[in-house]
């Protein structure tokens, strides 16, 4: 897709991964009103895991290290561990590493 960006992709298709409450919280919100998916990110997150647990997991992850000795599926699984609630809100991984 010719000019169209990360962003706009992320914010297009991100509803559809909703439902329930978090759905209708996006559509009360409404995804232009965030402008970009880092803003809409982090709104999501704060309002649904709380400022407290979306800082402890951010600092979880960017200070995560991968021990010599784990196999590479070892490694992921302990980032996976990480961050249980934002893979059962299907939230991506992109969010922080990207």
């Amino acid at each position: 897709m010719n000019n169209v960006t990360g962003d706009a992709i992320r914010l297009h298709f991100f509803p559809f991964s909703l439902r329930d409450r978090v759905r209708e919280w996006l559509r009360d919100e409404g995804t232009s009103s965030f402008g970009t998916w880092e803003k809409l990110a982090k709104a999501f997150l704060v309002k649904f895991l709380g400022q407290d647990k979306t800082a402890k997991l951010s600092n979880e992850l960017a200070t995560f290290r991968h021990i010599c000795d784990d196999s590479l599926y070892e490694a992921w699984s302990a980032v996976a561990k990480i961050v249980p609630s934002l893979w059962d809100s299907r939230m991506d991984v992109d969010t922080y590493f990207l």
